[in-house]
């Protein structure tokens, strides 16, 4: 029996059929575009990553008052940063034994620039005196992770209020993308290499392994241990932590020759997604791109190696020694490296911390404990006596905040923490004290004590985020 298609049914099936055919050629040429950008226009992939875990995690992005998040420059054309991060931590999520913080004790950002196929690479070190965007008080910028909700927070908010930290002390240079790796992440991202053929400027003992100064062939452990060691019992290399972070970029450049080298580049992007303790904000087709970028056009003489300079001391009233960026190192290489003009920062030197010791300490905490009692009150529910001792209040929270200011800005140009300027803002501050106790007092209300306590790192008023700050 014959069967007849129905009228029509041919042309149907033509329009199905090209519709078919209409939608593989726009696949095939997304694919083709797509693999022309990893593959010729690597910059291109590179546009900004999207801020929303950050932004979604508002106990983390701070409130009115306290440091506001930097404000970013644009980078010059075909420049890109990266900033490689190494936490002290096994990839289970423990650390050391006497700390449950886990740390960025190397920073480093890859300034990549696409144009002129170079690699400027920058130390940070991780002592150095910071105030973390989005957060009251003052921290090592290892800590600035913590800051952010710790080294595994959702979204990796962690990460990305590091990457903010660094941006501001770059004078507002974008810092989007990071890549974090755990302890062991380094040891088994170097044992998938094969080691390294590497010369070691002296001897190590490290948890009872030696190793003697000279060529030596090191494996994953052999490495992180070269990397990490810093006590002067354990080496006769320099121990200081800017030797330390000159013998970390010198290894990454090595281990970056061995990879070129040996065609093992193309590797990378399938180690770093597979490996445990492995944190990063990079999609692996942008991984793939700086994989073949790296093969094909930066070779190790066109990495510059660079650190941010400073000076290492210990304040009146911390056991620690905080490192205190010298400003005109920092803008001269923001110079040399990006081609742009900063200025100096102001709250980062060893006199603002005898300042704040001294005085400041104790303005940040009047401003913290008025600024919580003010949230709590209903300007509109109050009477006419109540609401003059609060104008008085806001009016004087504004006041300090100006003396603050002016100290702070006083002790760029004139590092002495005893002078008036400085001075004026205690006084603006007990004024302050004394406002906030009236209106507390009318409007039947009980406000926590005035004085800082002597480890200020623990004083919730002063670092919101307390941390370990080893």
């Amino acid at each position: 029996m014959e069967t007849r298609q129905k009228p029509g049914s041919h042309g149907r099936r033509r329009v199905v059929l090209w519709a078919v055919l209409i939608v593989l050629a726009i696949a095939l040429v997304a694919a083709a575009v797509h693999l022309y950008r990893v593959l010729r226009a690597p910059r291109s992939m590179f546009q900004g990553p999207d801020q929303a875990a950050l932004e979604a995690s508002p106990e983390q992005a701070g409130t009115a008052g306290q440091t506001p998040a930097p404000t970013q420059a644009p980078l010059p054309e075909g420049m890109v940063n990266f900033l490689v991060l190494g936490v002290d931590a096994l990839s289970d999520g423990s650390g050391k034994t006497y700390s449950a913080d886990c740390h960025t004790d190397t920073i480093l950002v890859a300034a990549v620039d696409f144009d002129r196929d170079t690699v400027d690479l920058i130390s940070i070190p991780r002592d150095t005196f910071r105030r973390v965007p989005g957060s009251t008080g003052y921290y090592k910028i290892n800590a600035a992770v913590n800051v952010g909700g710790g080294a595994d927070a959702p979204g990796g908010a962690g990460y990305l209020r590091t990457c903010e930290t660094v941006s501001e002390m770059l004078g507002g240079m974008p810092v989007d993308y990071y890549v974090a790796l755990h302890f062991d992440s380094v040891i088994q991202l170097v044992d998938a290499l094969g080691g390294i053929d590497y010369e070691l400027e002296g001897w190590i003992n490290e948890a009872g392994r030696h190793y003697d100064a000279g060529m030596q062939h090191l494996d994953g452990q052999g490495v992180l241990d070269y990397l990490r060691v810093r006590k002067s019992s354990r080496t006769n290399m320099d121990t200081g932590d800017r030797a330390r972070v000159e013998r970390q970029k010198r290894m990454l450049v090595a281990i970056y020759e061995k990879v070129r080298e040996q065609d093992m580049l193309r590797l990378i992007p399938t180690l770093l997604t597979t490996l445990e303790g492995v944190h990063t904000n990079l999609n692996l087709s942008q991984m793939l791109a700086l994989a073949n970028y790296g093969r094909s056009a930066v070779s190790a003489d066109q990495i510059h190696m660079y650190t941010m300079g400073g000076v290492s001391r210990q304040s009146e009233g911390t056991p620690w020694n905080f490192v205190f960026t010298d400003q005109e190192d920092r803008i001269a290489l923001i110079e040399t490296v990006y081609g742009v003009t900063a200025e100096p920062e102001a709250c980062c030197s060893y006199a603002h911390l005898l300042y704040l010791e001294r005085y400041g300490f104790e303005s940040i905490r009047t401003q913290s404990i008025v600024r919580e009692m003010c949230a709590a009150v209903d300007p509109d529910a109050l009477d006419a006596e109540q609401r003059e001792l609060y104008e008085a209040v806001l009016a004087g929270q504004e006041t300090l905040q100006q003396r603050m200011d002016e100290a702070a800005a006083f002790l760029v140009e004139t590092p002495k923490p005893s002078a008036e300027p400085c001075v004026a803002a205690r006084t603006e501050a007990r004024r302050l004290q004394k406002a906030a106790d009236a209106f507390a007092e009318a409007y039947g209300c009980e406000l926590p004590h005035w004085w800082v306590q002597d480890d200020w790192w623990n004083d919730t008023y002063i670092n919101d985020v307390t941390v370990d700050f080893r």
